[in-house]
């Protein structure tokens, strides 16, 4: 039995085309050697060739009509940049090792007797086993969302590896003992305030939107929580995150990864070992049932209209500080709110990030809520006073933490339409 050919449609037709033209163009040199006629004749069946092909259609969606959304473009380009993360971590780190070979022989003789050029090449070697984990990554997202070959080729990349390196640095503070020691602090208070306002017989009919979820462990942690709550919504705006996210929860789930999340700076470190340190990352064996993880703008996210409920808890960890406009967050908040009974829970630093427009202090920001028509139920002093580390390396020389602001607020009756 023959095999089928993986050869697409559109390459057959070029190849056959190709042969016919240039059976023809060579005929023409001998027919009229002095001519241009045969050069017109291949160029012009060539041209009529490819406009009969699915690529030619697919360029013409893409740049004319437009047809690819943002979002697509957005998961698009994450690809890419996970693809490229190990050859651009590695030619970080050879430039390192061109760097070490600049100094004297002697001075190389003494850095290789102290171990650091195998130092150097115990950083590759990480590098290789977190490529390992970005390049599945790729494959799961290329197959869940049906990237096509060609689609990858107009991704849009960045040359640095950063928002990749946060990616695989999250990994380790969502979903390893690594990050116990800063989720715990924020999952103790947003379940003790959701326990204290939400009966168990109320969570059948409240649905909690996360936005900013990130890589989802604090969404997955409130979803596992017994009895479920009806609905929970992790909302997340980076491609990047949003498709690590899926992926710890694709198939095979028993598939675990060394992960170096430490690898990527010589800087703070007290110990080669403790620089090239891994820890094993695992799948979940199941997702939530009554988790969504939505790849949205948390300003234009909707619930679906098929969720029937009651209340709505918007849980913000992280996000707040991460405002462009935090007028618009307000809004957010209140419109998914609606006439429906709404409480927000908040726990998190105020750095705020890209060119703000407003940079409120905490107190300013509990004025804003009383005069939107929230009513703050807790608000634990002094504020600050809790501390939490953010993808801080614990046995390194530079430590940084947050303190926190905390609160928990309902919208009244006299809640206000701005």
């Amino acid at each position: 039995m023959s095999s089928q050919s993986t050869v697409s449609p559109d390459i057959q037709l070029i190849l056959t085309r190709l042969s016919l033209l240039l059976v023809i163009y060579a005929a023409g040199l001998v027919i009229a050697p002095s001519s241009q006629l045969p050069l017109l004749v291949f160029c012009v069946g060539m041209a009529s060739t490819f406009y009969r092909t699915n690529s030619f259609k697919w360029l013409i969606d893409k740049f004319v009509k437009l047809d690819m959304t943002s979002e697509r473009q957005d998961i698009v380009n994450a690809i890419a940049s996970l693809k490229r993360y190990e050859t651009l971590a590695l030619a970080w780190n050879n430039h390192k090792t061109r760097t070490f070979k600049r100094v004297s022989w002697e001075d190389q003789k003494q850095a290789r007797e102290i171990g650091y050029y195998d130092h150097l090449m115990s950083v590759n070697q990480a590098i290789h086993d977190n490529g390992a984990l970005c390049q599945r990554i790729v494959k799961e997202a290329i197959k869940k969302h049906g990237i096509s070959e060609l689609e990858l080729k107009s991704s849009l990349y960045s040359k640095a590896n950063s928002r990749v390196i946060e990616a695989i640095c999250h990994y380790a503070r969502d979903w390893t003992e690594l990050g116990d020691g800063e989720l715990k602090p924020l999952l103790s208070y947003i379940i003790e305030n959701l326990d204290r306002n939400i009966s168990v017989e109320d969570r059948s009919k409240t649905v909690l939107i996360i936005p900013g979820s990130g890589l989802g462990r604090i969404a997955h942690e409130l979803s596992s929580l017994t009895p479920q709550f009806k609905s929970v919504q992790a909302v997340e705006f980076s491609s990047l995150m949003h498709l690590c996210n899926e992926f710890i929860y694709s198939e095979p789930q028993t598939e675990s990864f060394q992960l170096h999340p430490y690898v990527h700076t010589y800087s703070h470190h007290i110990t080669k070992a403790n620089h090239t340190r891994s820890i094993t990352l695992k799948k979940q064996p199941t997702k939530p049932s009554n988790l969504t993880l939505n790849f949205k703008d948390f300003r234009k996210f909707n619930l679906p209209e098929s969720i029937e409920y009651d209340n709505v808890v918007i849980v913000t960890a992280f996000f707040l500080d991460t405002a462009q406009n935090l007028f618009e967050y307000f809004a957010s908040i209140e419109r998914l709110i609606g006439s429906k009974t709404g409480l927000w829970i908040n726990i998190g630093p105020l750095k705020y990030g890209t060119a703000p427009v407003v940079e409120f202090s905490l107190e300013e920001l509990r004025h804003l809520r009383k005069i939107r028509g929230w009513k703050d139920i807790d608000e634990p002093k002094p504020y600050g006073e809790e501390i939490s580390g953010y993808l801080t390396d614990v046995k390194g020389l530079w430590q940084g933490y947050y303190g926190l602001g905390r609160w928990t607020s309902k919208y009244s009756e006299n809640r206000k339409n701005y």
